[in-house]
């Protein structure tokens, strides 16, 4: 990190520490349990002074990427995937991107997720799979009463219980992002639709086809299923645009 091109304010340099931190992190240079340098030492390294560095891993504790242990030093901590999970939530939420686009994209992921977990998923895992599907059928009579959000939040966990099937810690953070921006419209959708049935027919399609270990027919089941549910995404959102 070179600074002599001019002179850079001290929440420039802080902010530039955090940035170069988070890409050897994401780009696994760094990984959890590694210890930083010493603060003397780092600064030198980077050829900056100690204050925008202390300011830096102040701001890098609070996103939770590292930690300080008295008389020990600086740590990375076990942090980088819910980290990289906000961080694309952020991008989604700020970017251009449209929901239509984001409706696709999950729809993509998770037919595929659904499709690895036919072949991969453990005794244990497919068990995690049945346990949610089951409390998401139970939470069908809070929205007759007006809550939706027990369904939502068993959905939710039906769904990450076949991500996590698929072995795949990418797809993972993927699918958490698509969800911290999508919650409050699937609720909005819940509220304003009577097609609950469906949803708790496609889930439970898709997990007879995992347990079958049928891939095709655990991605098709899962890939209507999206584009079901993303059909009454849409319907809700262009009536709150109204």
């Amino acid at each position: 990190m070179n600074y002599s091109d001019g002179v850079i304010n001290k929440n420039a340099v802080s902010d530039q520490i955090v940035a170069y931190i988070e890409e050897r992190i994401i780009k696994g240079e760094l990984k959890s349990g590694d210890k930083l340098p010493s603060e003397r030492v780092f600064a030198e390294t980077l050829g900056v002074s100690r204050i925008p560095l202390r300011e830096a891993l102040r701001s890098l504790s609070q996103l939770g990427l590292v930690e300080t242990k008295h008389g020990q030093g600086t740590f990375i901590r076990d942090a980088n995937n819910s980290f990289l999970t906000g961080k694309l939530a952020t991008y989604m939420y700020s970017s251009d991107t449209s929901v239509f686009e984001i409706l696709q994209f999950r729809q993509i992921l998770e037919s595929e997720c659904a499709k690895l977990a036919a072949t991969l998923a453990t005794e244990e895992e497919l068990e995690e799979i049945k346990y949610y599907r089951i409390k998401a059928e139970d939470a069908e009579a809070s929205i007759r009463n007006g809550d939706y959000d027990e369904f939502s939040s068993m959905d939710i966990k039906f769904h990450t219980a076949i991500v996590k099937a698929s072995h795949n810690q990418l797809f993972l953070n993927l699918f958490n992002a698509i969800h911290k921006t999508l919650r409050i419209q699937q609720i909005w959708s819940l509220s304003e639709s009577h097609e609950i049935y469906d949803y708790i027919d496609f889930h439970r399609q898709i997990t007879e086809a995992i347990e079958n270990r049928d891939p095709e027919q655990a991605y098709n089941c899962s890939r209507d299923h999206i584009i079901s549910v993303g059909n009454l995404m849409m319907k809700s959102y262009k009536k709150d645009q109204e």
